[in-house]
């Protein structure tokens, strides 16, 4: 199910952005959590992203992570917002084993949504993970205005 309204709102980001071949995605997480890592911080969140399909099977991906307490000094690459804020977001929550398949269904249902609504897209598409060892959950996030004719 889908819902308006809804928001992303993190203190103290840390995020980095790559451009990678989609088969090497599991690469460049890895090497943002492990640069993460180094930095020994007070986690506050769990990671999020978002990925833009870019041509020849390619992808932009923009991994962001939410910490207890600002830093500075940060490695080259690594970027620091004191603060993250988008309002108007569409959302939808998804959960189950096959992440990539449900992850690209629920991209669907959302764009579907926001035409439903007569909205246009106005971000790209955010990935939150949620949850514990148990029972995890994923919520992709959009933001939204109305359509102009």
């Amino acid at each position: 199910m889908s819902q308006l309204n809804d928001f992303m709102r993190y203190a103290n980001v840390i995020s980095k952005s790559y451009q990678v071949p989609r088969q090497k995605l599991d690469l460049a997480v890895s090497d943002f959590l492990e640069q993460i890592a180094a930095l020994e911080p007070k986690i506050a969140s769990m990671p999020f992203f978002s990925i833009q399909e870019l041509p020849n099977d390619w992808v932009f991906i923009k991994l962001y992570i939410s910490l207890q307490n600002p830093m500075s000094n940060l490695p080259k690459g690594l970027h620091f917002d004191s603060y993250f804020f988008i309002d108007n977001m569409a959302s939808c929550a998804i959960h189950g084993n096959d992440l990539q398949n449900q992850t690209a269904e629920g991209h669907d249902k959302l764009q579907a949504f926001l035409s439903e609504k007569s909205l246009v897209p106005t971000t790209p598409v955010f990935t939150e993970i949620h949850g514990d060892e148990d029972f995890t959950f994923t919520i992709l996030k959009v933001g939204y205005t109305e359509a102009f004719e």
